[in-house]
């Protein structure tokens, strides 16, 4: 019996960018899956997904609650496939919208150097509740730092 050889976390990166390179996997911001699996709906639950993503795509930025959307284990499977963006606890969102907002913010920044939840508000056409969530959400996936009351850009 051979012992298992520990991957560290860039080993890890390494490996899974090396097998979605050859086609071999299909990795989201949620999950890790082999390209060749295909998660089965029923007409019912493809129908409650479907409702769900069009109610988030027109919704924008100001989204109804998790309840209000349908069935959780719907949601779920849809952040799963990578079209819906949980961004905080009880709070998703389209993909679509999601990159929309990051493109937003970032020409913003480009050209402005810097943003405040307020002015990101603005920019954002939402409410502060919607907001603060997004900019902590860029936050933690490096596209914004907060310095203080602002978050200027990092890459």
């Amino acid at each position: 019996m051979t012992a298992a050889k520990a991957f560290d976390s860039r080993g890890f990166a390494s490996l899974l960018a090396h097998l979605e390179a050859a086609g071999e996997i299909t990795a989201s911001e949620a999950a890790i899956r082999l390209t060749s699996h295909e998660t089965k709906l029923t007409p019912e639950q493809q129908a409650a997904a479907d409702r769900m993503l069009a109610e988030l795509r027109k919704a924008g930025l100001n989204v109804p609650s998790p309840d209000e959307l349908g069935p959780r284990e719907i949601l779920e499977l849809l952040i799963h496939r990578g079209e819906v963006v949980k961004i905080a606890e009880d709070l998703y969102f389209h993909r679509e919208t999601v990159v929309q907002a990051e493109r937003a913010i970032r020409d913003y920044l480009a050209a402005k150097g810097k943003i405040t939840v307020s002015e990101f508000r603005d920019l954002a056409g939402t409410t502060r509740k919607y907001a603060l969530p997004l900019l902590e959400y860029f936050d933690s996936k490096r596209v914004t730092r907060r310095l203080g009351d602002e978050r200027v850009l990092i890459a």
